[in-house]
């Protein structure tokens, strides 16, 4: 993660303000290597997250479980927002200066979605947080109900377990979320999984506008 946001400063013909800083040495392998790497980087995190949730469920049982994740991720979402946010907007307003010679436009006077915060890096946290409720208070029980005998979890333990080891099985189980992305008019290839931060300017996801309404996650 550290790598892919260091090369966005060295995309060749990255329109000024969308990131925090353009070098003056840009690098088109340095450019591909970073989009080969946001590829796939978080998908994997999410997929390699929600693997060792299981375990850490099965362990610790429900009440257990919440807690260490409150421990874990809750609590390093609000210790680490409070000292990120101000951080990274000090090093952004620093950027966009030198990039725009000490004067930056003026940022466009947009209405935000209901509900947008500018969670900058730890929008991952954020997503995990939900990703924990929805799959143990509702996926959880409506499986248990539906799938008594556990042939349904067997059969999707079989295919995932095949899929992970047939060479090409990442694209399969990437398919999914290949489809959902698509179907999203706003969704722009070159910027990964949508972000909630993204929402805070919902009418330029491709402009400076978007970049320096903290849509850098």
């Amino acid at each position: 993660g550290v790598a892919f946001h260091a090369t966005l400063s060295f995309i060749p013909g990255m329109p000024p303000g969308l990131w925090a800083m353009n070098d003056n040495s840009p690098s088109p392998w340095l450019a591909d290597a970073g989009f080969v790497a946001h590829s796939f980087r978080m998908t994997l995190f999410f997929f390699i997250a929600g693997f060792f949730a299981r375990l850490l469920h099965q362990r610790l049982g429900t009440r257990g479980f919440w807690a260490n994740r409150a421990r874990r991720i809750a609590l390093p979402l609000v210790v680490g927002w409070m000292l990120l946010f101000p951080a990274i907007s000090f090093v952004w307003f620093l950027g966009l200066q030198k990039v725009f010679h000490g004067t930056p436009p003026a940022m466009p006077d947009l209405p935000a979605a209901a509900g947008a915060f500018p969670l900058v890096h730890l929008w991952f946290l954020y997503q995990l947080l939900w990703l924990y409720a929805g799959a143990l208070l509702l996926l959880r029980g409506a499986v248990a109900r539906l799938d008594q005998h556990q042939a349904l979890r067997g059969l999707v333990d079989r295919v995932t377990t095949g899929a992970i080891r047939w060479p090409a099985g990442a694209l399969l189980l990437g398919l999914p979320l290949a489809g959902v992305l698509l179907s999203l008019p706003s969704w722009l290839p070159l910027a990964g999984i949508p972000t909630p931060d993204q929402s805070l300017v919902p009418q330029l996801p491709a402009t400076v506008g978007y970049g320096m309404a903290f849509g850098f996650g």
